[in-house]
């Protein structure tokens, strides 16, 4: 698939918020992030639900078919989005609704945002494609794939945050 078909067939929420990502040193107002859009946030958990209760049907059908090798990874793919799930929290405020994380992590939590939209995005659009009941292996294993090292990134970067919360108390005392 070509960019100028990619861009006409994604949501108009995901081509806007990829705008925002490529131009985000750009932002005049650095308090007014992508994560403060409500209707983005909102979206995000919509897909979000919908790929869980879609993994939720997968997971029955492969049990239904006898599909062993599919349902394990089902599992560990329900396991990973409900991970997920609790791993993309917003990023802390302040009481004047700024962020107080540093901008280049900051920058960073977008791109996980949008990098996870995109995968469930891709994940429905594929599930939506199939002749049958249950996807090819190969399909789901590279879906899990991708979901694995996003959320392994997702954790380095809370690791990476926490740390510099702590070298940063740590010059204030």
């Amino acid at each position: 698939m070509n960019e100028s078909q990619q861009t006409r067939t994604q949501t108009p929420w995901l081509e806007r918020i990829q705008q925002h990502i490529n131009g985000f040193q750009g932002y005049e107002y650095p308090e007014k992030r992508l994560r403060e859009d409500e209707r983005f946030r909102r979206y995000l958990d919509q897909l979000a639900a919908d790929v869980i209760s879609r993994v939720k049907q997968l997971v029955s059908s492969a049990a239904k078919e006898k599909r062993l090798d599919l349902l394990s990874d089902f599992e560990h793919m329900l396991s990973t989005l409900q991970q997920l799930q609790e791993a993309l929290e917003p990023p802390p405020e302040t009481l004047d609704g700024t962020t107080v994380v540093a901008p280049g992590l900051l920058a960073e939590w977008h791109r996980e945002d949008c990098e996870y939209l995109e995968c469930l995005s891709a994940f429905m659009d594929r599930i939506a494609q199939l002749p049958g009941p249950v996807p090819e292996r190969n399909d789901v294993l590279l879906l899990l794939d991708t979901l694995d090292r996003l959320l392994q990134r997702i954790r380095e970067r809370k690791k990476r945050g926490a740390e510099s919360d702590l070298n940063e108390e740590s010059k204030n005392d």
